[in-house]
């Protein structure tokens, strides 16, 4: 499964696809004012190193063609709302390879103007993600940042959002569990009586041992679980007593 694309080189031929990052440059004291010149943006570029670099969208979908791909596939993280939309890029590559990146947006990680798209930037970020994951890219995709809040939001934010919320709700609905802890109990059973449907892989033991909330659960696991929980057909209590 090796990589044809350098994108390092690519990028080095391309260097209008890498752009300032200005709210960190300002930040560190690099700027002034993020509204600057395109020779000044140019003069701090060239005397910055990665972190204040953001690449953008363009360049990904170039290398994402040069590579070579057999699918994009786009997976929703539970239902979409007003206030958040959340998906997961998943990209077949041509060598058999396959990753994935999860984008979300919601008021607080977007800007004044991106707020009224908030499906086609959650879109983009897993689709950068899911490219950067392939190649192994360090660098910011532009499309990964929001605007740094200058107050608090004035719009209501509405009830809790994301995978974590819609797998504790999912819990509560189709499992009747509430706590982390009795929802532990029910993947325990599942490994027991159900092992080839890997609730939890071998290699996440580890990590569940310790996790003590559902904030420890990663969000593409999160969704990995809700998908499960969705195929079973009745409650779980009276299938594993």
């Amino acid at each position: 499964m090796s990589i044809k694309v350098d994108w390092k080189k690519h990028l080095e031929e391309n260097p209008d696809f890498v752009v300032l990052n200005k709210q960190m440059a300002k930040s560190y004291g690099k700027i002034d004012s993020e509204k600057i010149s395109k020779k000044k943006e140019k003069e701090v570029l060239d005397s910055v190193d990665d972190k204040f670099k953001i690449i953008l969208l363009q360049f990904f979908k170039d290398i994402l063609h040069s590579e070579g791909f057999e699918s994009i596939e786009y997976i929703p993280i539970g239902p979409s709302q007003e206030n958040y939309t959340g998906l997961i890029c998943k990209i077949k590559w041509s060598n058999g390879k396959i990753t994935s990146g999860i984008g979300d947006a919601h008021y607080c990680n977007t800007n004044s103007f991106a707020k009224y798209y908030l499906g086609p930037i959650a879109e983009n970020r897993s689709f950068v993600r899911a490219v950067k994951a392939y190649f192994n890219i360090s660098m910011l995709g532009a499309d990964e940042i929001g605007e740094i809040p200058k107050e608090e939001p004035s719009v209501s934010l509405g009830t809790p959002t994301g995978p974590i919320f819609t797998l504790r709700k999912i819990s509560k609905e189709k499992l009747s569990i509430s706590s982390f802890e009795d929802f532990k109990k029910f993947l325990r059973l599942q490994i027991k009586n159900h092992p080839d449907q890997l609730w939890i892989k071998p290699e996440e033991y580890e990590n569940w041992s310790e996790y003590d909330d559902w904030s420890n659960i990663t969000k593409l696991k999160a969704v990995e679980l809700i998908s499960k929980i969705k195929s079973i057909n009745n409650g779980w209590a009276t299938n594993n007593n």
